[in-house]
């Protein structure tokens, strides 16, 4: 005798993979973001300013514009708590994304003669940055799964 009707695993299984789904778009569309935002923020620096006869005002990237993917932490937990594999790959592309920025600032302190060989510490920034997006990943996986560990319950 057969039925029509689904096996209740066959739609556990279809229902799981929509979170994944959507974790990667969002994943993806922060990626997206980040590079937007890396890129405005290196447009938008100034350069070598003169400030007065002997004083000169060197930016080779926006503080204030990169300092806006920090903010893109928060999709990152979103896409984290759906699926690992949204979070995890939102987490690199937000680092990478930084790290490029920060190569390109270091690449041109370099070529106009203003390095001093300290350009490297601007570094420090993609780092924890990385850091903190992957444990934000971390701790959005842990509350997805007491949240649906309280809910099998």
């Amino acid at each position: 005798m057969s039925t029509s009707r689904n096996h209740p695993y066959e739609y556990a299984e279809q229902r799981s993979q929509t979170p994944a789904i959507w974790s990667v778009i969002v994943a993806v569309a922060t990626t997206a973001a980040g590079f937007v935002i890396a890129a405005w923020s290196l447009a938008a620096a100034s350069g070598v300013t003169r400030l007065s006869e002997n004083d000169y005002s060197t930016e080779f990237i926006d503080p204030g514009i990169s300092g806006l993917l920090f903010l893109l932490l928060v999709p990152i937990a979103v896409a984290a708590y759906l699926h690992l594999s949204g979070g995890l790959i939102g987490a690199s592309g937000l680092t990478i994304a930084y790290v490029w920025a920060m190569a390109v600032c270091v690449q041109r302190y370099s070529e106009s003669g203003w390095g001093s060989g300290l350009e490297v510490l601007g570094y420090v920034g993609p780092c924890f940055l990385g850091l903190m997006a992957f444990g934000i990943v971390g701790l959005a996986r842990l509350a997805a799964y007491r949240t649906r560990a309280r809910d099998r319950r």
